[in-house]
């Protein structure tokens, strides 16, 4: 089975989408999240340090525990970014929004059923 994880959306980054989806390979899918069949998109806010590094990382729409702690693990320890620049020039702090999309091919996304009650 191949897995795969896509980067739906780089936004307000230095680092292109095409970049960033190499960050990403077949072996940081979690086996928790693998054998319980999770997938969908993981939407994090970055801090990128004045060297382009990314020092902080906050998950802003989870697609569960094992899916978001992945994706702040990759981002923190293989992306870089050109850092931002204030009015002079000089390279700051900056935060920067990413989404990465956790996909396993052939396996349809569990959707929750309906809370339903009988009488």
């Amino acid at each position: 089975m191949r897995l795969v994880a896509l980067i739906i959306a780089c936004v307000a980054s230095a680092a292109s989408a095409q970049e960033a989806a190499g960050l990403i390979s077949v072996g940081d899918y979690p086996e928790e999240a693998l054998i319980r069949g999770e997938q969908g998109p993981v939407t994090v806010e970055l801090t990128v340090n004045p060297r382009g590094r990314v020092s902080a990382c906050k998950v802003v729409v989870s697609a569960g525990w094992s899916l978001d702690r992945a994706t702040c693990l990759v981002m923190t320890k293989r992306a870089r970014f050109k850092p931002a620049t204030n009015s002079e020039g000089n390279a700051v702090s900056a935060n920067y929004t990413q989404t990465i999309v956790w996909k396993i091919p052939g396996v349809r996304p569990v959707r929750p059923k309906p809370n339903s009650t009988r009488m």
